[in-house]
């Protein structure tokens, strides 16, 4: 997956027509963030403030945001979520054409919407949350949306001597503007612990999207000797309405098997439900109400576990842990559910109605630590389940996280 659907190849020399191909070789099934890129240019083939022109294999025009990077002979290049899926792509200075539904934005005094079509991204100007909601449609889909870090106030201990304090802190926005303006900005604050990590996040939206691409940046400023980052990531919440039997959570891997289960699973009682229900639940569809279900079944489901909480981790370059225990929470410890090479770095937690939230972490296996995990997938209507993207680590250096959103920290 790495690369195939953020990174094109220029496959000409640089002139007024410029000819583009996937890097992977292959045209991907889906862009769900579209496709954003740079391209150089000889010089005087492109004007500062030109507009670009894109056509299709099939001479198909195809909409194109351009803008001027930064860089000497250089232009910033979008597509949408929904288009340009085909095996090349040419691009010349012309007159650009407009996408059906392009993004909007509107703002006021303390947020910033941002809209596309059905889809509708919610973000906060100045708090320590910089995600105020997702919605699909009417349907809003995680909200409260922070950045986490955790940090520990020395290295880790030796057997038997007491391991040092470790202080959550949150990403605190100072502010946000829109793209070519600005990204959000900010630090992480918490505790005792004066404000440092200083942290940009950038939200990528295309037209068509349905998600939201996020790219997070971050300075460590702290003390190399009381500062220990243990974790860094972003948290949200999202509304589970389904019957229990009807929440589903999913795990991919890098060789494209998915582990799948229910928060309360029906299979592997000693009674048999029957394939009728059964079908319905391996498939994550709606099962039939239980008053249809065998009575040896309806009679007993409720007593049957709810695994409330999940925790996928990548261990190591070769090794991840998928790791599940009941609502009982920390009275009770995590059971093994199955490990695996490497894992995709996608996965989905909702119902089989109602819907819910996927994720996608790029290059997670080769960036070993990271993991995903949720909280509390039992809880009914109108409260949330949490989910985490935490990466932990044993001492402070400075690395990447594409999933976190950026800003400042405060206790």
């Amino acid at each position: 997956m790495r690369g195939t659907a953020l990174l094109l190849f220029l496959s000409t020399t640089l002139a007024a027509s410029v000819k583009l191909h996937w890097v992977d070789g292959k045209t991907p099934a889906t862009t769900p963030a579209g496709t954003a890129f740079g391209l150089p240019w000889a010089q005087g083939a492109f004007a500062k403030n030109g507009t670009v022109s894109a056509t299709d294999a099939d001479g198909k025009t195809v909409p194109v945001q351009t803008w001027p990077l930064a860089f000497l002979k250089w232009s910033g290049h979008a597509l949408a979520a929904d288009s340009a899926l085909s095996e090349s792509l040419t691009l010349e200075p012309g007159d650009v054409t407009e996408h059906d539904t392009p993004v909007t934005v509107a703002q006021d005094a303390s947020t910033v919407t941002v809209s596309t079509d059905s889809f509708k991204a919610t973000f906060n100007k100045a708090r320590d949350t910089p995600v105020a909601s997702l919605a699909l449609g009417s349907a809003t889909k995680a909200q409260n949306g922070q950045l986490v870090a955790h940090i520990q106030a020395g290295p880790d201990p030796e057997i038997g001597e007491q391991s040092p304090p470790v202080t959550v802190l949150k990403g605190v926005v100072d502010s946000t503007t829109v793209e070519q303006e600005g990204p959000v900005t900010g630090k992480y604050q918490g505790g005792d612990h004066a404000p440092f990590l200083p942290f940009t996040a950038r939200f990528y939206i295309a037209a068509g999207a349905t998600s939201v691409r996020v790219v997070h940046f971050f300075v460590f400023d702290g003390d190399q000797n009381a500062d220990f980052i243990k974790g860094l990531g972003l948290t949200f919440s999202t509304p589970l309405s389904d019957a229990l039997y009807d929440r589903h959570v999913r795990f991919s891997s890098s060789d494209g098997g998915i582990l799948g289960e229910a928060v309360l699973g029906l299979y592997g009682l000693r009674r048999d439900a029957t394939n009728r229900v059964l079908d319905a639940q391996f498939a994550g569809t709606p099962l039939p109400d239980p008053s249809t279900w065998p009575s040896t079944i309806s009679s007993a489901y409720t007593i049957l576990p709810v695994w409330s909480d999940w925790q996928q981790d990548q261990q190591g370059p070769e090794r991840f842990v998928v790791r599940k225990r009941t609502d009982k929470g920390s009275k009770v410890i995590w059971l093994p559910v199955g490990e695996g090479r490497r894992t995709g770095g996608t996965g989905f937690v909702g119902g089989a109605t109602a819907g819910g939230v996927g994720w996608a972490l790029r290059e997670a296996w080769a960036w070993f630590g990271r993991g995903v995990c949720f909280r509390r997938a039992n809880e009914i209507a109108r409260k949330f389940i949490k989910i985490d993207y935490l990466r932990e680590v044993l001492s402070p250096f400075i690395y990447k996280i594409i999933i976190s959103p950026m800003g400042g920290y405060k206790k």
